[in-house]
């Protein structure tokens, strides 16, 4: 295979990419708006045992700003990001929100005097979970799921006084098998959607083309030559 032929398939692969993401976000920009919404509520809700539970008065201030500076961009977020078009950038104001919402559950947790550890292991595979509820790119949600588990037990070793081994275990094991579950579980919706994708490319495609010939059919001359009508008149052209 030469070289033009390479950079051609690359540049069809590539295509075909971006269309899939456009595809994906067209039939998740809602789910993702009420997902958004939910995440803004559940963090104000978080301060009743934030403020309930730490001793420190400089702290619980902080915390209390924090949480509501972030639900505040969360719901400000959720009605911009309908008129975002493109799926890659939508990815990474997600990706970046989830990585602040880890950063915010590591620094409340640091500021607790007497951690519950286990009750605190329930908090990161909520995280985890809403991390791969929310559409995105697999590998983003892998990362940073990964990252804040590992920032977890990281300050669990370090602001946990006497944390027995045997709890340390088993939280380690519940956390891994959620990234797991929840990794296969994104993958396999990833793959279904691009299926039905596919699917319906194909249909698209075989709709407008005649079959004897492979060139577009009466129907997509028409649709294509009201479609340049269109453009010539708002361009008085």
């Amino acid at each position: 295979m030469s070289n033009k032929e390479q950079e051609k398939q690359m540049d069809l692969l590539f295509s075909e990419r971006l269309s899939f993401y456009d595809y994906k976000l067209k039939i998740s920009r809602r789910y993702i708006y009420l997902l958004i919404i939910i995440a803004g509520f559940i963090n104000l809700l978080l301060l009743v045992p934030d403020l309930s539970l730490i001793e420190d008065g400089a702290a619980r201030i902080m915390i209390a700003i924090i949480r509501i500076l972030y639900s505040i961009v969360l719901f400000i977020l959720s009605f911009r990001i309908k008129a975002i078009k493109s799926f890659k950038l939508v990815s990474v104001i997600v990706s970046l929100c989830e990585a602040a919402a880890g950063a915010i559950f590591l620094f409340v947790f640091s500021r607790y005097s007497q951690p519950n550890f286990m009750i605190q292991t329930m908090g990161i595979i909520t995280l985890i979970l809403i991390v791969f509820l929310i559409p995105n790119r697999f590998s983003n949600m892998l990362v940073i799921s990964l990252t804040v588990s590992l920032g977890f037990f990281i300050c669990a070793r370090v602001f946990v006084d006497s944390l027995d081994f045997t709890d340390y275990v088993a939280s380690a094991t519940y956390v891994s098998f959620s990234i797991l579950l929840c990794a296969i579980a994104a993958r396999s919706s990833e793959s279904h959607q691009r299926n039905e994708f596919e699917a319906k490319k194909k249909l698209e495609r075989v709709s407008s083309t005649d079959y004897l010939t492979d060139t577009a059919n009466r129907l997509k001359i028409s649709e294509e030559a009201e479609r340049w009508i269109a453009f010539c008149a708002r361009h008085e052209l």
